[in-house]
């Protein structure tokens, strides 16, 4: 299943956690921005729009309203840890 920003949702993958209502970085070869993003085990599972993360989301899943902020993804690496 793709969303509207023409990425694949890792389906039936349920989210830790989902940062809605901001700027996130997509850092991807267009530079886009989306206002929301899902994160399980530490690693995005779906970026898009509100509406693109919401079957993402389960009873245990911690949505953060960011208000706007911009929000960028850290680097983590073997190196780094």
């Amino acid at each position: 299943m793709s969303n509207k920003s023409g990425k694949k949702a890792i389906e039936g993958t349920k989210a830790d956690v989902i940062l809605t209502n901001g700027r996130i970085a997509t850092l991807d070869k267009r530079n886009r921005f989306v206002s929301s993003v899902a994160i399980r085990n530490g690693h995005i599972i779906t970026v898009g729009e509100e509406g693109d993360t919401k079957e993402n989301w389960s009873s245990g899943t911690r949505v953060i309203d960011v208000h706007g902020r911009t929000v960028v993804s850290g680097l983590k690496t073997r190196t780094f840890t």
